[in-house]
């Protein structure tokens, strides 16, 4: 079952940072199955982070490929706005993909794609499907003051604590999510990182 969040950290009044975690383990049905895999991909020299569910061989050799290239030509520093970096990202991705057997792949599997601007997160989910193809990009908001998490309300009832996890993905996304709201982390640690990470980890656990 892959996992995948990503949620923003707010200090005193305004978003400071974001994070991803993911569990770690891969799965080939009932041929076995590994717990060192690696799931996210980060830049070593820009605000740039990818993760994935789903088909693990297409998504690890695509998503360290783009983060080399991240790394070695700067290719971001050239773009504005976030829009222009998502297209670009799925560029790579979708041309990567046209030559992959398809054959081989999993019924399934989305991106996460996370960069800043400035001091101005951005995210957004690649999603393909077997029957449907690639989907429209997916764009995710990321609150950046606690006023906003405090009023944004959506399907969470503790108001608004989860609303720091603006992406919840994979087969154990939902799942986590109401995990999280149940859990004295979110009692006891209300907005804060540390609680949704110490949430994480037991939900993995």
């Amino acid at each position: 079952m892959t996992t995948l969040i990503a949620w923003v950290a707010i200090d005193q009044n305004v978003a400071t940072a974001v994070y991803v975690a993911s569990d770690s383990r891969l799965t080939w049905g009932d041929q076995g199955r590994w717990d060192l895999g690696r799931k996210i991909f980060a830049s070593e020299k820009h605000p740039e982070i990818l993760g994935y569910t789903g088909d693990a061989l297409f998504c690890s050799q695509v998503l360290g490929q783009v983060i080399s290239f991240i790394d070695t030509c700067a290719p971001m520093g050239m773009f504005s706005t976030h829009v222009e970096k998502f297209q670009k990202v799925r560029l790579l991705l979708e041309r990567a993909f046209s030559t992959y057997p398809q054959s081989f792949c999993l019924p399934s599997f989305s991106i996460l794609y996370l960069t800043r601007i400035g001091k101005v997160w951005g995210a957004c989910t690649f999603e393909w499907k077997l029957n449907l193809g690639w989907s429209p990009t997916v764009v995710h908001p990321i609150p950046v003051t606690r006023q906003q998490v405090s009023q944004s309300g959506g399907d969470d009832s503790i108001q608004g604590r989860s609303q720091l996890i603006f992406v919840s993905d994979g087969s154990g996304g939902a799942k986590f999510r109401a995990f999280y709201s149940e859990s004295q982390w979110s009692k006891v640690l209300p907005h804060l990182s540390r609680g949704i990470f110490g949430a994480f980890c037991d939900f993995i656990d």
